[in-house]
């Protein structure tokens, strides 16, 4: 049994991938299977919201910086909401709030008007 599950809700102009429980190494392979899915539509919007998520790993960073990083070139975005407890504190930690642009609700996410990858670095980096 995973300790990670996600649910996706497409709709015409985003998606919102629901995740709940621990995005670790061992445990991340649901949430790269639904952004995988979700970057295949021209222009992708992504909302993942964290709300339920309790704690996030390096890789499971590396894997929203990547999906981020995949739909800004493909014209679109990938939106955090609601990360609680450890999860903000690790975005905001390792400054990768700056990056990974952060909502308060989903709704909030998806109407934000920034330009498509807002928050990436214009060299690519992290």
């Amino acid at each position: 049994m995973t300790d990670l599950s996600v649910t996706a809700d497409a709709h015409p102009h985003h998606t919102v991938l629901w995740v709940r429980g621990k995005i670790m190494f061992d445990s991340q392979e649901p949430l790269g299977e639904a952004l995988t899915v979700a970057l295949t539509v021209p222009a992708p919007r992504i909302v993942v919201d964290l709300h339920e998520v309790a704690i996030c790993d390096s890789s499971g960073l590396q894997l929203l910086i990547d999906a981020h990083r995949r739909a800004a070139a493909a014209g679109g975005w990938l939106r955090l909401s609601r990360p609680q407890g450890l999860v903000e504190r690790v975005l905001k930690i390792t400054n990768l709030d700056a990056i990974l642009p952060v909502h308060r609700s989903v709704d909030a996410a998806v109407s934000d008007p920034g330009p498509p990858g807002s928050g990436a670095l214009s060299d690519g980096t992290v």
